[in-house]
């Protein structure tokens, strides 16, 4: 039954999967079956997640967490953390993500675990740059371009995931063209991998649109928007949208641009992920700009300076300010 549900869980049928996962593990709860509940939670956690039902996830993984600390079992301990921060991650709270990696990234080096090494350490890249801390990111990306480009390396598949973040990492430093190069790369090797096919469409798309191609980009993101609008997966539906949003901004169609960071604005909110949350205000206000409503714009650049508080109480001031030294944060801050 959880097995079924989790197979639901990685497709479009997240509730069905849910429900199956929630009768499993009452079931293996009333017989005390440990490893069962274990699992069970895992896949609660990362269903919860994929719908955007954050605190929901986090209490799921929380309590597999209590689990692992009552067995003792440091490895177990250091897969909840990941877990953990994969949902801090999607909720925007970097810092605490990336804590909560390193720690499980110490365990794993302790046991010398490869695989665990290797999605931890791209699972901290993607937080490493959005973060705002380049030169450690690079460190991290170059160590695992080697190890994904091995002629018999293990984790060639992981080369697509490895590009489309370099290809975000580019365009957070509005390095446009090598954007465009690594997110392309990362697309064709993409195939049925749905979070790299939609995370490289809007990052290429973007690319693009600041690139001079206004239209093509936009029509990039608008592709992402639809497939991501098919997987299921709340976080990816609202960076897409974000994404198309701002495409449309810089292809001048502000009615467009206002309805698409409304949309994402309500998402982010509802997810309290205040880094994303204040952008689309920010792409909201501009719109409204160049609609001629001066009063409307002026509203909604407040909104976006009352979640960007948000954030820095969040985040603390010293990453808030690596955050904001981002190149493309900075042009929206000049």
């Amino acid at each position: 039954m959880i097995n079924l549900g989790a197979l639901y869980i990685s497709t479009l049928r997240v509730e069905d999967g849910l429900k199956l996962v929630q009768q499993g593990l009452e079931f293996f709860r009333q017989g005390n079956y440990g490893r069962y509940v274990t699992a069970g939670l895992t896949h609660l956690g990362r269903g919860y997640r994929r719908k955007g039902e954050y605190a929901l996830a986090l209490q799921a993984f929380n309590e597999k967490l209590e689990l692992a600390k009552k067995s003792n079992n440091q490895r177990l301990i250091a897969d909840c953390n990941g877990e953990i921060a994969a949902v801090l991650m999607d909720q925007e709270n970097l810092p605490e993500s990336l804590k909560l990696y390193e720690a499980a990234f110490k365990v794993y080096e302790e046991i010398r675990h490869k695989s665990r090494l290797v999605y931890n350490k791209i699972n901290r890249g993607h937080v490493l740059w959005r973060m705002g801390h380049y030169n450690e990111v690079q460190v991290v990306f170059d160590d695992l371009y080697a190890t994904v480009s091995a002629p018999e390396s293990e984790f060639k598949h992981l080369k697509r995931v490895l590009l489309v973040a370099m290809g975000g990492a580019r365009l957070s430093q509005q390095n446009f063209e090598e954007a465009i190069k690594f997110s392309t790369e990362g697309l064709a090797l993409a195939g049925d991998d749905e979070e790299v096919a939609i995370q490289g469409l809007f990052t290429l798309g973007l690319a693009k649109a600041f690139s001079g191609d206004r239209n093509g980009g936009l029509k990039l993101c608008r592709d992402a928007v639809t497939k991501a609008s098919n997987s299921g997966d709340f976080t990816l539906l609202s960076r897409a949208l974000l994404a198309e949003a701002e495409a449309a901004l810089l292809a001048k169609d502000a009615g467009t641009a206002l309805k698409l960071a409304a949309e994402a604005q309500t998402r982010f909110a509802r997810g309290s992920q205040f880094a994303s949350e204040w952008r689309a205000w920010l792409i909201a206000s501009k719109a409204s700009e160049l609609l001629g409503d001066k009063a409307t714009s002026e509203a909604q650049l407040r909104n976006a300076q009352s979640a960007r508080s948000r954030m820095e109480a969040q985040w603390g001031p010293e990453e808030f300010k690596k955050y904001s030294s981002r190149p493309d944060i900075q042009v929206y801050t000049q």
